[in-house]
């Protein structure tokens, strides 16, 4: 069922791809962008109107790339809202979903269900504070609203069983639907930041050995999709029905220098990975360890602020994770 964050996903995949970092559309020298040409034109002169950083792509070819830019470039939102898939396209398809690494119930994903308690609470407590300020000013003294919460458990084994189970359904759903399916695309969510993995290079290590600098041990302050064994041999077990995933996802980049609370400042930036599933044999061959998978323990942390001045009453906010 198509909704906002469907919307929302795609609309991410084609800002990053068609769009400068300026947030201007890209044009070719006849001033044309990549909805403005036809099928042909896009194809021959593709590098005008796309660019997809090396990084985020995973076992495609020059092909790949100029059949998956034309993919996303010609998708459509389905106009059965309710149906499979979210997105159409002449050849095929592309299909949303989120998967979470925390534990799923009846009620839905734990970390969403405290996402959205939290945000209750830090609203009603911020606007009785905002209240208290304008009836009691403090010309003096800075007084502040502290809302803490700490994330539900989280773990790669809910992340596994969300990943699969959603993958599961929406294949259901993708054996009863009677339209194209020469390029099928999953578009993968996960919000979720509480995992890291660090790739386990030594491994039956002689302790305390040096390795001077023949190879330095990957690590991510997230869950990468790309470095996970596990999972892309599941997804190559899915290459007849699957061409293509997308995997969208926040990398957590913490900001250096700062002391106090502001140590533990970071930022969140989205980010994607695109694997074309019937090439990751060889992507395999280039991840001779397995990674640890860990989860870390993260507080959301909201914060607002008041001090008032004579004849004008100010409060401010912010908020650090």
């Amino acid at each position: 069922m198509r909704g906002d964050k469907e919307a929302e996903c795609l609309d991410f995949i084609i800002q990053s791809i068609f769009y400068n970092k300026k947030g201007e559309v890209r044009r070719d020298c006849d001033d044309r962008s990549y909805l403005e040409v036809d099928e042909e034109t896009f194809k021959k002169w593709w590098l005008y109107y796309a660019d997809i950083p090396h990084n985020f792509k995973f076992g495609l070819t020059e092909d790949d790339k100029i059949e998956f830019l034309n993919a996303i470039r010609k998708a459509n939102a389905n106009n059965k809202s309710s149906e499979f898939p979210d997105y159409i396209f002449d050849n095929g398809f592309i299909e949303h979903f989120q998967i979470t690494s925390s534990k799923v119930t009846r009620k839905g994903s734990g970390q969403i269900i405290k996402e959205k308690s939290f945000e209750r609470e830090v609203k009603d407590k911020q606007d009785k504070f905002v209240g208290m300020c304008n009836e009691t000013p403090s010309y003096d003294k800075v007084r502040s609203c502290v809302s803490e919460m700490k994330f539900p458990a989280h773990s790669y084994n809910y992340l596994v069983q969300s990943f699969k189970k959603n993958c599961e359904h929406h294949l259901e759903s993708m054996q009863k639907y009677n339209g194209a399916k020469d390029i099928g695309i999953f578009l993968i969510e996960n919000s979720d930041t509480a995992l890291t993995m660090i790739e386990d290079i030594f491994v039956d290590w002689k302790n305390g050995m040096s390795h001077g600098d023949l190879r330095e041990q990957q690590s991510f302050n997230c869950y990468r999709l790309s470095r996970d064994k596990n999972m892309l041999e599941y997804l190559y077990g899915l290459r007849n029905d699957l061409k293509y995933v997308i995997y969208v996802y926040t990398d957590v980049i913490h900001q250096n220098g700062g002391t106090g609370f502001a140590a533990f400042d970071c930022d969140e930036v989205k980010k994607f990975e695109i694997i074309k599933t019937e090439n990751i044999p060889y992507l395999l061959k280039l991840l001779p360890w397995n990674f640890y998978i860990g989860s870390k323990q993260v507080t959301a942390i909201s914060a607002m602020y008041n001090i008032s001045v004579k004849g004008n009453q100010g409060t401010g906010s912010d908020e650090n994770d």
